[in-house]
């Protein structure tokens, strides 16, 4: 049973678990004219975390991106914010903070007076402001760049600026839009750091939207993966790595090793490279209700088995050098190919070697055919 809280204002009592969540919507969707964008989503944010909505271009990401923060009107379903509905408030009566992925600043004022502006406009004290500004550069480390203009800045520096800007006013709801695609590699990286950083150190809820799949598991509490306006899977970036609910969790979430067949009697998965062993107790489960079954293997789970006595044999058909990991392309009879990853100081293998590999069963995973 869940603890009752009172609740002021004469309104029924809630448990106390509901009222850690941040945002949630209930069969919230968006359709223009016969095309659905957003399929009904059930969706809940707690406070304090950060989630990431991912998934590829036309999941549906961005469109409830813009829901939640009003600047598109729902065809069906509720959102709500801190338990109050806000499907029909206004902009700027969420209390939302968003940070594009252009970063929006204002070119004809200085770091201070864009980090300033939303407390202006909110008619703060001057001395207010001004504790709060200082505050906010020093969380994003700009201190020394309050008067340089967004010109004369970097585009990890304009990043920070946007972010110090909405954290300013302390928010209820942080949303980042792709706000690291623009910048190179490296940049994104060390932003990555900061983001995590500053969310640790101001407990802000935040929705942090991206395609990149690397970017969602180095970020998040929770990643949110969508596909064609719907969720294919809500988890922890390592429950959704690890142990992915469809073949596309799978493939877009890092590199999957798939092989099909037929389950065997005997705990074995009869593929057209070779027996491989089926994952612990989904073995029986396999062979008693499916003519067909899939599993997936990561590519640092396979191993090459040097006495030549591995599940599969294949050719290697591309070698690409990553430096602490080489990344091997293995092509198997069936013309189906495998990668694997091999660590640096592991052994050099050349284009064409053919290679036995094998792997633990119980890091492959079973998937519906």
């Amino acid at each position: 049973m869940y603890g009752l809280v009172s609740v002021a204002d004469g309104a029924q009592s809630l448990p106390a678990q509901v009222l850690t969540l941040k945002m949630r919507t209930e069969g919230l969707s968006k359709n223009y004219g016969s095309t659905v964008a957003l399929h009904p989503i059930d969706l809940e944010v707690k406070a304090g975390e950060l989630l990431t909505l991912l998934g590829p271009s036309g999941s549906g990401k961005t469109t409830l991106l813009q829901i939640i923060c009003g600047l598109v009107e729902p065809t069906t379903g509720k959102l709500f914010i801190d338990s109050q509905d806000r499907t029909k408030a206004l902009v700027h009566e969420r209390d939302i903070g968003v940070v594009f992925q252009n970063y929006a600043l204002f070119a004809h004022l200085n770091v201070y007076e864009n980090i300033a502006f939303p407390l202006q406009m909110r008619r703060l004290a001057g001395s207010d402001i001004k504790r709060r500004v200082m505050r906010a550069l020093e969380m994003v480390r700009l201190e020394t760049f309050a008067e340089r203009f967004p010109r004369e800045l970097s585009g990890g520096q304009q990043q920070r600026v946007a972010l110090a800007r909405c954290l300013v006013y302390e928010p209820s709801l942080l949303l980042m839009d792709e706000s690291l695609s623009a910048l190179d590699r490296k940049l994104r990286e060390d932003m990555q750091v900061e983001i995590k950083r500053i969310h640790r150190e101001t407990g802000t809820t935040i929705i942090f939207v991206t395609h990149d799949q690397e970017e969602a598991l180095a970020l998040s509490d929770r990643v949110c993966l969508m596909n064609a306006g719907r969720i294919e899977q809500i988890g922890t970036p390592q429950a959704i790595y690890e142990t992915p609910r469809s073949s596309f969790v799978a493939d877009f979430i890092g590199v999957s090793n798939k092989l099909s067949g037929k389950p065997g009697r005997d705990g074995w998965l009869v593929t057209a490279d070779g027996n491989v062993p089926l994952p612990g107790d989904s073995a029986s489960r396999a062979a008693a209700n499916a003519p067909q079954a899939m599993i997936i293997v990561r590519p640092e789970h396979i191993r090459i088995d040097e006495a030549n006595e591995g599940y599969v044999r294949g050719r290697i058909v591309e070698s690409i050098y990553g430096g602490s990991q080489t990344r091997l392309l293995v092509q198997l009879q069936s013309g189906a190919v495998l990668t694997v990853r091999q660590m640096a100081g592991t052994g050099s293998r050349s284009i064409g070697d053919v290679i036995s590999l094998r792997w633990q069963a119980e890091h492959s995973l079973l998937l519906d055919h």
